[in-house]
């Protein structure tokens, strides 16, 4: 695994290592390429993701990033718990964003119940919040469907977050923004695409948006600008996407220049 992070690029320096293994997820794939998380090889907590040491962060290079991005399924597992929080509270100190991708996953969490505050808490230390139907449906008991048509409604119960966008697969995308300019929200259609497997659609639409919200000079420059913030959700929807396309997760993710080609073609879904 960090092989293949390195040779994609990643910096690997703030990696942890222990004897515990690499997660194994069961995925089922249907027909329409559409997909659930199935179940594990071995007890959830028997995995090294559920390890991750408060005392192992580098914390230095938290402080000095503009951005932190973190999901919430580690939040399952106490230490990894610690350590994530930890993580976001030192970003928000030095002045780094923190962009939480929800991604609800009840089979990672013994008790989906007893989840829903612990994730509610996380999101109150968040900037920018990514927030799928599912999760909408599990959190909030929000209807998706309304939650396009109105992401500000999403939005206000995030009170203290600059954004948030709103997806729900091949329904489309929503967002909303706050800035000293007020609030920009809209909505953005999918591309059509020849789906083999919706594996890692989210993770790339995620970030397709961050590198045009790094692009445009960060969180406050992106939400004061609505025709940027605009650009930068279709960028993600493009590149969630053409990862459609193809199978699997980390081979599946397009590149730059194919992502550019699609938006360019298209300009912005029909």
């Amino acid at each position: 695994m960090v092989e293949l992070l390195t040779d994609r690029g990643v910096d690997v320096s703030g990696v942890q290592r222990t004897d515990a293994p690499t997660r194994d997820v069961y995925v089922v794939r249907r027909p329409d390429g559409d997909r659930e998380f199935a179940g594990f090889g071995l007890d959830s907590d028997a995995y090294c993701d559920t390890r991750l040491d408060p005392e192992q962060l580098p914390l230095e290079k938290i402080r000095s990033a503009q951005l932190l991005v973190t999901g919430t399924l580690g939040l399952a597992s106490p230490k990894t718990r610690a350590a994530m929080e930890t993580a976001a509270a030192a970003a928000r100190e030095a002045g780094c964003k923190v962009f939480v991708d929800i991604n609800w996953r009840p089979v990672f969490w013994p008790d989906a119940e007893a989840a829903r505050p612990v994730i509610l808490e996380f999101l109150e230390l968040a900037d920018l919040v990514k927030i799928s139907d599912a999760d909408l449906e599990y959190l909030y008991g929000q209807d998706p469907q309304a939650a396009l048509q109105d992401p500000c409604s999403v939005a206000h119960k995030l009170p203290a977050a600059l954004g948030v966008l709103v997806t729900a697969g091949d329904e489309g995308a929503a967002y909303c923004f706050r800035s000293s300019k007020g609030e920009h929200s809209g909505f953005v259609k999918v591309y059509k695409v020849d789906v083999v497997d919706t594996t890692g659609a989210g993770d790339a639409f995620t970030a397709g948006f961050v590198y045009k919200l790094l692009e445009a000079g960060g969180v406050e420059c992106l939400a004061a600008d609505p025709s940027k913030l605009r650009e930068a959700v279709v960028f993600g929807a493009a590149t969630g996407a053409l990862t459609c396309t193809r199978p699997g997760a980390i081979g599946a993710q397009p590149t730059l220049d194919e992502v550019e080609a699609l938006v360019a073609e298209s300009k912005e879904p029909a």
